[in-house]
């Protein structure tokens, strides 16, 4: 799923359990979470990065993506 198929599917109500002052971070750094990141970010909402358990990059829209272990 790309950007403009799943924002197409999101709306501004989805958010509401989100808190524009805390971070965010994704769990995974494939389509959706890249996806995700940029809806969240176009909505003003602090996304600190992505959490995987075997990262192949370090970063991701210039996010950090970060190590958890298993």
């Amino acid at each position: 799923m790309n950007f403009e198929e799943f924002s197409k599917v999101i709306s501004y109500n989805d958010f509401k359990v989100l808190d524009h002052d805390k971070p965010v971070w994704i769990f995974g750094a494939g389509g959706f979470a890249k996806a995700l990141a940029e809806v969240l970010l176009e909505h003003r909402f602090q996304v600190y990065g992505f959490i995987v358990s075997d990262p192949k990059e370090k970063t991701l829209l210039d996010l950090p993506i970060d190590f958890t272990a298993n």
